[in-house]
């Protein structure tokens, strides 16, 4: 991988809250790497950006992710299965 890729890859790294709208309490946090993730840019590239949802971060650790999550967001605090417990 070019090191300019590495560089941008590396400053996304952290945990990721996806708000879909839609979903209703099935919004989950994610690690960056996560298949559904993509470093915050999801997994369908051809959806127009906000249309059913957003992808919120990267928070530096999952403690940060959880309380926003819970406190700001208000909604219940679910991890995606990439996160290991």
């Amino acid at each position: 991988m070019p090191d300019i890729i590495t560089r941008f890859l590396e400053s996304r790294k952290g945990y990721y809250y996806y708000f879909n709208w839609t979903a209703g309490q099935k919004n989950k946090i994610h690690w960056c790497e996560c298949g559904h993730c993509n470093y915050g840019f999801g997994k369908r590239r051809n959806q127009q950006p906000g249309l059913h949802g957003v992808w919120i971060g990267p928070f530096v650790n999952l403690e940060d992710a959880d309380r926003f999550v819970g406190q700001i967001v208000n909604r219940p605090v679910i991890h995606c299965k990439c996160i290991n417990h």
